[in-house]
């Protein structure tokens, strides 16, 4: 049960970034993600940094970093999404509450 709600967050935080297709912060996509906590969502981020499907950068070398999807990211969550098309999932999952 725990995996499968890990794959869920993991789902839901990379079609937001894919959605825009532009970054945001941790606290952005907490924003969007209003269930899950600023560090959960931090924590998430660094680890999908660490498998490759994020890329990030300092603002203004500010402390504060923006996420974007990466090509890996991308087929990550076309992988979690199943044999559905990608955009229309997108579309889907970013204007429905993300749990």
């Amino acid at each position: 049960m725990k995996a499968k709600n890990y794959n869920v967050r993991k789902k839901n935080i990379l079609a937001i970034l894919s959605y825009s297709m532009h970054p945001y912060t941790a606290k952005e996509i907490t924003d969007l993600c209003y269930t899950v906590s600023l560090t959960c969502i931090s924590s998430r981020l660094l680890t999908y940094l660490k498998q490759g499907l994020v890329k990030r950068k300092r603002e203004n070398k500010k402390t504060v970093y923006k996420y974007e999807i990466t090509k890996k990211g991308l087929e990550r969550l076309e992988y979690l999404l199943g044999s559905k098309k990608i955009k229309t999932q997108i579309e889907y999952l970013a204007r429905e509450k993300i749990r």
